[in-house]
């Protein structure tokens, strides 16, 4: 419980918002979804909307389409046939199959045979699979994406016009923006990463010119699509989250000697800016909940077999090289599925727990109000606050925040203690 008196001062210098606001924020990461082609939205009249009739929505549903031809090129090579239309593959590139095959521990081949089949699976159709339904999620959440951008300014201007009332400065822009940046730092440092790994396989599997050309067609949808996704999940989280926390400064109104009526409708104000956040909240989760849920359940699979990998790769020789490198790629590739997930919930938790800070603001309020009106008012809120808080919940099936990893980790230990018993 906090007192009236602990609620910040006013402070008489105004900080105007810039009119494109939280929009402006966002537009770096569309361009650059664009350019991968996996978000074909285009600005017109400062709203964000598909139209074919645009030649840049176009252009990003060519590129798209030539990833997705990419994924199944590379199914047919790599999956089902060496050769495609008479182009046979060089007999000098060689995949991680073909360096799995010949490792063995005293003639015993149950091992080897394991991880022959889950590489086969693994990077020649699960993987380039999931990647070409991840563009086609994009592109079917592209338009709800939009809408739910253009959402914003309204909701801004309410924030905006309370604020310059008070004469008070507003920096949520800065903190969101200061969110981006960092998160923006860690995908250029861990895309880099993998670009240089999976460079560095290509060549070993080919020649130099085939390592180039593999991680320029590979490194877009592979490495960068995916983490600007979950960028731009992870950010809309965070703009709903640092609009509540600025509501919670436009408390302060109670503190001014306005007449009753107006506090009562600044009241109102608040509430109303909340219902507008939570629907933001739920336009979110419909345009994340099919790309969502088939990460979830491509996380709980890709974790299950990378820790079975891991602790039954015993039976293989640890002086091979390839045996490290395997170990290395499932283990990294499990902690990245891991990470992934847990931002977003941290993200999530984060959203009702700035919710919950503003509702003990509130009720904190009644203690001090003269005015029963107003009391009832910020009574109202609260009680809307508590009995039904916000949720991140997809479908209803899944709920973003830090449980869930726990979920998922519960669901990969049961799949491990029946794989275990099916090998014995």
């Amino acid at each position: 419980m906090i007192s009236k008196g602990s609620l910040p001062e006013a402070v008489v210098k105004s900080n105007q918002v810039p009119v494109p606001g939280i929009l402006s924020i966002f537009e770096p990461i569309l361009s650059a979804l664009n350019i991968l082609g996996t978000c074909p939205l285009t600005k017109c009249n400062n709203n964000f909307g598909t139209s074919f009739k645009n030649w840049r929505t176009r252009v990003c549903f060519l590129i798209g389409s030539l990833g997705i031809i990419q994924w199944l090129l590379f199914i047919w090579i790599s999956g089902l046939r060496r050769s495609i239309m008479g182009f046979k593959v060089p007999t000098n590139v060689t995949t991680l199959v073909d360096k799995a095959q010949p490792l063995e521990n005293n003639g015993s081949r149950q091992s080897a045979d394991f991880y022959v089949n889950i590489t086969l699976n693994g990077s020649n159709f699960v993987v380039p699979t999931v990647h070409i339904l991840e563009v086609l999620f994009c592109w079917a959440h592209s338009r709800a994406f939009g809408l739910f951008l253009n959402n914003f300014p309204k909701l801004e201007k309410m924030i905006i016009d309370f604020s310059n009332e008070l004469d008070l400065p507003m920096d949520y822009l800065h903190r969101i923006r200061q969110h981006k940046n960092i998160v923006c730092f860690g995908i250029s440092a861990f895309g880099t990463s993998l670009i240089f790994t999976y460079a560095w396989h290509a060549v070993k599997m080919g020649s130099e010119t085939v390592g180039i050309i593999s991680v320029a067609l590979l490194s877009g949808h592979l490495v960068f699509v995916p983490l600007l996704e979950d960028l731009k999940v992870t950010l809309s989280y965070q703009s709903l989250a640092e609009i509540l926390r600025e509501v919670q400064n436009l408390l302060v109104f109670t503190e001014r000697p306005w007449s009753p009526e107006r506090r009562k409708q600044k009241m109102k104000t608040i509430r109303q800016i909340v219902l507008d956040v939570r629907e933001q909240c739920q336009r979110a989760c419909g345009w994340q909940q099919n790309r969502e849920l088939m990460l979830i359940l491509y996380s709980i699979l890709s974790i299950t077999v990378s820790v079975y990998a891991v602790i039954t790769s015993y039976g293989l020789l640890w002086q091979d090289d390839t045996v490290f490198q395997i170990k290395v790629l499932f283990a990294g590739y499990g902690s990245v599925q891991i990470a992934r997930v847990s931002l977003k919930g941290m993200a999530a938790d984060n959203l009702g727990r700035q919710e919950s800070l503003l509702a003990e603001k509130i009720i904190s309020l009644t203690a001090y109000e003269q005015n029963d009106d107003i009391a009832f008012e910020a009574k109202v809120t609260h009680d809307m606050l508590i009995q039904n808080p916000i949720r991140v919940s997809l479908g209803g099936i899944v709920t973003f925040n830090k449980a869930l990893n726990l979920q998922i980790m519960s669901l990969v230990l049961t799949y491990l203690i029946v794989l275990a018993q099916y090998a014995e």
